[in-house]
């Protein structure tokens, strides 16, 4: 909110707040608390037994601090207890807050809750207010010294610093904002009092920091001006508004009258300018002065024309500007007119002092001997620069009036317009909610009024945020502005607390609804969790399945009732967060509904565990039978890779009388041999896998994997069989030749012969029969 207190008449007493002027510096809450925290020590140090505190949430929360800082700046006693304990600190904070409000201090939207338990923004706000309040009275003797067109205490403030500023070349001080933020305006103050301590070009020549680390340092040392900032923290790019405009009023309340120091100026001029009373002079008029004589400087009239024809033209616009101005019928382009006619008037303000100096050089320039065409120039261009001067002067002044009665009425219209919304949203409440007797449907309205209610708060604030309270001396506008405000936040307050209510009647009807649906449900739930149950019983009974389908449809169940238990799971948690809401709103109906859903739960973890079984049983028999296939699979394919070989090899040498190259015969058995040994595990692992698969599964479901196996067993002794007749003729063989050996062709030949070996081709052998056999 940006408040402005505006007086017409003269002198004028400070009530003003310059809220308006920190909006043109960005807000840093950590640079802002320390300023505050600075500044409160700076009091705090002048007081007897006090000492400076380290932090704004605990040191200030008891309200003893700020009653001694009040006392000290005010002159006045408060009571005060220790503030040991919070009822003793509410009552401090709220003599505090009594004082303030009789004082004039603002204190809106600051509570004594707010202080005591630590609140940092608004004690931020309290002692920024008290400092605010007290800095300006510090400083109203000096402003009143100040003539000026503007009678607001913010244009009065800007007008004394700018007639230090017009003493300096590029310094024009026309804000609280980027005015100050290089060091150029505090460095050009310090000279202008105290020349010998700074050069305005060297400081400006040094960094940002480096610049005001000496400009604050000088002030503390030779003005007392309490070092409420340090040198890191007044950059534009760090500086809090607040804490800038604060050290701003600081610095001005250090400083010496401005109008004494002018008139010393003066007099030093006057006196560096007296003529030397031992030099000679050709002007015999001159001879008899004394060192006091003064020799005045002569008018440049060709540049005091230029001057006057400067300040016409510029008064011309002005006029123009002025009477260029139209109320508009919106309050926003009202506003953007208030703040661009305040910059006219500072403009106006800020060109005052240079007017009456050439008014009054005016004066001496006619009080010399001018030509009588040349003076009556002069005489016209004063006459008419003083009346058209006094004339913008009484129009601005006028203009500004007109302005702040629209701006303020304009504003009243929107905060009615508001509270005509509010009032048609309340309406629609009674009427909407009245005529719904559905709980469910009344708390979605409700949502829905309190969503409403909630989106015009925030245009409201909105609508404050960019508010001008302007007071004028003769004018209640402001007033009832901030007492329509007021008014207008309360009835929001009522508003959401007729929503709460409303939630609350229709929260209780819901309550009624939400345990009957809600024991409902748990009795539905029960049920469906005895038939389960008993299905389940059943199942165990069935362990024994006769056949492939009755397991696939058995699978399939399990799978479904798994799939079911879940759903079950998600709707138990449910009813929990029901139950819940429904503890929160209604206790009792809540305990009575509370051993049922107990109930539940303990059913629904047993059938868990017994379905966890079934599927246990299941996934075993699965994984039973799919061992089985793999294995089966894996051993046929070897069998009846494996069988083939041999039933050739063994068709091979079948027709042979006696066997050649019988090492090479014998290799090949010995390989076959040994494969068909070391794969006889893998059939008796088959022979166990059925035997498992007995118990769960009938014999009408095991005939198909026992006639595989039985065939897979045929398979295995034919290999084993021919491998055996394969044996018998490689040994034969063996023997037939050894006996050649020892007994020669003939005899061995005739001895076959004898026992029904005819016709047989042998062959020598060299190896004893003990090696063939």
């Amino acid at each position: 909110m940006h408040i402005y207190t505006v007086y017409l008449s003269w002198p004028f007493p400070i009530h003003y707040s310059l809220k308006a002027s920190v909006y043109a510096l960005p807000t840093n809450l950590t640079i802002q608390k320390k300023a505050c925290l600075r500044w409160i020590n700076s009091i705090l140090i002048t007081i007897p037994n006090q000492k400076p505190i380290n932090d704004f949430n605990t040191e200030l929360k008891s309200g003893n601090k700020l009653i001694a800082i009040l006392q000290k700046l005010s002159g006045q006693t408060l009571k005060s207890i220790r503030g040991r304990k919070r009822f003793e600190r509410i009552q401090n904070v709220n003599e505090i807050l009594k004082f303030c409000k009789n004082n004039q201090i603002n204190t809106r939207s600051i509570n004594s809750d707010a202080i005591v338990n630590g609140e940092e923004r608004k004690i931020l706000q309290l002692v920024w207010n008290i400092a605010e309040h007290y800095q300006l009275l510090k400083i109203e003797d000096k402003i009143k010294e100040v003539p000026d067109a503007s009678s607001s205490v913010k244009g009065k403030i800007l007008s004394w610093f700018q007639q230090i500023a017009q003493e300096y070349e590029n310094l024009d001080i026309t804000n609280f904002g980027q005015c100050w933020t290089d060091g150029h305006a505090f460095s050009a103050i310090i000279h202008f009092y105290r020349p010998d301590l700074l050069d305005v070009q060297f400081v400006m020549s040094q960094k940002i920091q480096d610049r005001f680390e000496l400009i604050f340092d000088l002030a503390k040392e030779n003005f007392g001006i309490a070092k409420l900032l340090e040198a890191n923290e007044a950059d534009s790019q760090k500086i809090d508004g607040k804490a800038m405009i604060l050290y701003i009023l600081v610095f001005l309340s250090k400083l010496p009258s401005y109008k004494e120091r002018k008139e010393e100026l003066e007099l030093k001029k006057k006196r560096e300018s007296i003529r030397d009373p031992d030099s000679d002079s050709s002007d015999d008029g001159n001879q008899g002065e004394s060192d006091d004589d003064i020799v005045e400087d002569k008018i440049n009239v060709q540049e005091y024309e230029q001057k006057l024809r400067h300040v016409l033209n510029w008064l011309s616009n002005a006029e123009k500007t002025l009477n260029g101005i139209e109320m508009g019928n919106e309050l926003k382009t009202t506003i953007t007119q208030f703040h661009s006619f305040e910059k006219f008037m500072i403009d106006i303000t800020s060109r005052q002092a240079n007017i009456g100096f050439l008014l009054q050089q005016g004066q001496e320039l006619l009080s010399t001997e001018l030509a009588p065409t040349l003076s009556d120039k002069f005489v016209s261009y004063i006459s008419q620069m003083s009346k058209r001067w006094e004339d913008l002067r009484k129009q601005s002044q006028d203009v500004q009036l007109l302005l702040h009665k629209t701006l303020n009425t304009q504003q009243m219209e929107q905060i009615k317009q508001f509270t005509k919304k509010l009032q048609e949203l309340r309406s629609s409440v009674q009427e909407d909610t009245n005529k719904n007797n559905d709980p469910a449907t009344n708390s979605k309205l409700l949502e829905e009024f309190e969503r409403k209610g909630a989106q015009l708060q925030g245009e409201f604030k909105t609508f404050i945020d960019t508010l001008v309270l302007v007071e004028e001396e003769s004018d209640d506008s402001g007033n009832d502005l901030e007492e329509h405000i007021n008014s207008l936040e309360n009835d929001l307050q009522g508003y959401f607390a007729f929503i709460q209510e409303r939630k609350r009647e229709s929260q209780s009807s819901l309550d009624l609804d939400n345990e009957a649906g809600l024991a409902q449900d748990i009795e539905s739930i029960k049920q469906w969790l005895e038939n389960s149950h008993q299905k389940l019983i059943q199942q165990d009974d069935q362990a024994i399945l006769d056949d492939a389908d009755s397991f696939k449809a058995r699978a399939e169940g399990v799978l479904l009732f798994q799939t079911q238990i879940h759903k079950c799971r998600q709707r138990i948690t449910t009813l929990k967060k029901d139950y819940q809401e429904l503890k929160a709103s209604d206790n009792l109906a809540a305990k009575r509904v509370k051993p049922g859903l107990d109930q539940l739960v303990r059913q629904f973890d047993s059938l868990k565990i017994k379905a966890a079984r079934q599927k246990a049983m299941i996934d075993k028999s699965r994984n039973r039978i799919e061992s089985f296939d793999t294995e089966y699979e894996a051993f046929n394919l070897w069998v009846t890779g494996l069988l083939p070989k041999i039933e050739e090899f063994y068709a091979d040498i079948e027709p042979q009388e006696v066997l050649q190259d019988t090492d090479d015969k014998e290799k090949q058995l010995q390989e076959y041999s040994n494969d068909v040994k070391a794969n006889e595990s893998r059939r008796s692992s088959l022979e166990r896998l059925l035997a498992q698969l007995k118990e769960n599964f009938g014999e009408g479901f095991l005939d198909h994997f026992q006639q595989r196996l039985d065939e897979m067993n045929d398979d295995w002794k034919k290999m084993v069989e021919l491998l055996e007749h394969i044996k018998a003729k490689i040994v034969a063989s063996l023997i037939i030749q050894d006996l050649i050996v020892k007994l020669g062709d003939v005899y061995c030949r005739y001895a076959l012969l004898i026992i029904g070996f005819p016709g047989i081709n042998f062959a020598s052998r060299q190896s004893p029969i003990s090696n063939l056999i």
